[in-house]
């Protein structure tokens, strides 16, 4: 790392925990392994990894007004169609590397913040690995979000995996 770019680093690294310090708040990242459906009772079975991060900036939410727009707009053969309206909220979540550092993250994975779901909409990585910033949109009707959550494993945490049975000493 040149000069220069390590001056930037430490300014970026000084921009963000102020940030945490202000607008901060933990969140959860989920990823799906797998996911089964046993055909006979119609129940889904879902494994995901969970990965707490103990703060992470969140910056307010922005309302917006979403149009949805089918064949009814050119078959209706009508100058205006009307309804289709509806408000979506989102909200931007802006992770430390250094929270996160083996953190690898995909547009199929999901957070919970505040007791609510947000599907990650766009990750930008920002510049010189400080970190991401991800737009989530929020998922309404979503329920049980953290009830199944039994064991996690926080970002930054090392895990050392032994072979064995149960009851070996």
């Amino acid at each position: 790392m040149e000069p220069h770019q390590y001056f930037l680093n430490r300014q970026m690294q000084t921009a963000l925990y102020a940030l945490k310090r202000q607008y901060g708040g933990p969140v959860v990242i989920y990823r799906l392994l797998t996911s089964e459906v046993n055909l006979e009772t119609g129940v889904a079975e879902v494994e995901t990894l969970a990965i707490r991060i103990k703060r992470v900036i969140v910056l307010p939410a922005r309302l917006t007004r979403e149009v949805v727009r089918n064949i009814s707009l050119i078959s209706a053969d009508k100058l205006i169609v009307q309804g289709g309206g509806f408000d979506v909220g989102k909200k931007v979540f802006i992770v430390d590397s250094r929270d996160a550092r083996s953190l690898v993250l995909s547009l199929d994975d999901w957070l919970v913040y505040g007791g609510r779901k947000y599907q990650f909409e766009k990750i930008e990585e920002m510049d010189f690995g400080s970190g991401w910033i991800i737009t989530g949109k929020v998922l309404l009707g979503e329920t049980d979000l953290e009830t199944g959550l039994q064991q996690t494993v926080d970002a930054d945490d090392t895990v050392d995996l032994a072979t064995g049975t149960v009851g070996e000493a």
